[in-house]
């Protein structure tokens, strides 16, 4: 898992900029706001097919923390299983979400999937609130053809099903990102 002092274990934005993710997992993201991501003060994320499992914040949003100003949208994706903290805070930013699942155990985790003023999306655009169906021992966390988000993704198609089956961007922390400027490399 990825870590940060402060804001995003994987990747985070500020003033400005824009970054968008296809195909991503972060499992045990580690930050004091945001284990996997953070934007703030009008930096956006999107993410398309992402996986966050396992995050852990010190204060707020153990996957995803939209601060001031700052926006995340993630369309079929899956937020799961927080160790540490709410899966999903904002702080005067938002968190837009389509046709995604975002499911907390609590039997290891007792807090709300949706902190802070984000809006809880569930039954709307395709959103859902379900235990995935992760593979049993899969390391790629890929779902299941049984899992209730087999087919449910917005293409109508094979859904997340068929996403979780596509080889994900692994590895070291993502990006740190200031001002529009990228200061790292996958």
């Amino acid at each position: 898992g990825c870590e940060s002092g402060v804001f995003g274990g994987a990747l985070a934005i500020e003033l400005g900029g824009r970054i968008d993710l296809t195909r991503v997992l972060v499992s045990g993201g580690r930050a004091r706001f945001g284990g996997a991501l953070a934007a703030s003060f009008t930096g956006q994320i999107g993410v398309d097919r992402g996986t966050f499992v396992g995050g852990a914040a010190q204060s707020a949003g153990a996957s995803v923390y939209a601060d001031t100003g700052g926006l995340v949208e993630l369309k079929d994706s899956i937020v799961c299983c927080a160790v540490q903290g709410d899966l999903v805070f904002c702080a005067g930013g938002g968190v837009v979400a389509d046709h995604s699942t975002v499911w907390n155990d609590d039997s290891g985790n007792i807090r709300v999937e949706w902190g802070g003023s984000c809006a809880d999306p569930t039954g709307s655009s395709g959103n859902l609130s379900v235990a995935p169906g992760f593979c049993p021992g899969d390391p790629d966390f890929r779902i299941a053809t049984s899992s209730p988000n087999a087919g449910t993704a917005s293409d109508g198609g094979e859904g997340l099903r068929r996403i979780q089956r596509e080889r994900f961007c692994r590895g070291a922390c993502l990006l740190r990102l200031s001002g529009g400027g990228c200061c790292g490399t996958k």
